[in-house]
């Protein structure tokens, strides 16, 4: 029997056939391994990531906002911030703008949170008549917010993959939501950089790790 020889893949040296056929499997078996190799790779390009925010106020118009940017339920990414004189919606909108322009530009993100407020806007696309409208809703009467609202569109436009969003009920026990809302709340309580009384009454600074 004239043992034949089939060139494998650009640079794998050649496979002797024996007769039976065997080199033609296994060149089979290369181009699925590769196939499947490429998909693994083209599936972790494109592997989106989720940005789950928040944000906090008190009646005295301290506020808290924070994002947690999470990867296959593993965090990669967070950061949380505070204001004075805000509202808790102006705060909900500034923690899904700074998840945005915190996660990378070129990955798919679906932003989650529990404020029908901002989510619902994206998902019905309010923003598109409040423009096309002068930045009027639909009592004709100017938009609450509408510096808050143009940064977060801003940092949105600016994304280059896409983005998708989805609302969730709060204080429901989900982990990530309720991992930003505790952050939100903590940069709520530091806000102004001042020191938080402890119940004996001494006092703690604020965590280093907070982004103000």
């Amino acid at each position: 029997m004239q043992a034949s020889f089939t060139v494998g893949p650009t640079g794998s040296r050649p496979r002797v056939d024996d007769g039976a056929g065997t080199s033609c499997r296994s060149w089979r078996r290369w181009r699925r391994e590769e196939e499947a190799g490429q998909a693994m790779e083209l599936e972790d390009e494109t592997m989106s990531l989720q940005v789950f925010t928040d944000g906090a106020s008190s009646p005295d118009g301290r506020g808290g906002w924070a994002y947690v940017v999470v990867r296959d339920d593993i965090e990669i990414l967070r950061g949380q911030g505070s204001a004075l004189g805000v509202t808790h919606q102006r705060m909900e909108i500034r923690a899904v703008a700074e998840g945005l322009l915190a996660a990378p530009k070129d990955l798919p993100v679906k932003v989650v949170g529990d404020s029908a407020y901002v989510i619902d806007c994206f998902r019905f696309e309010w923003h598109v008549k409040w423009e096309s409208n002068g930045w009027k809703n639909y009592s004709k009467k100017p938009v609450a917010n509408r510096d808050e609202w143009e940064h977060l569109i801003a940092a949105w436009r600016a994304r280059e993959a896409e983005t998708t969003w989805e609302r969730i009920k709060g204080h429901n026990g989900h982990r990530w939501n309720e991992i930003v809302d505790a952050l939100a709340v903590e940069a709520k309580r530091y806000c102004s950089g001042a020191k938080e009384p402890e119940r004996d009454g001494t006092t703690t600074d604020p965590p280093a790790s907070t982004v103000w």
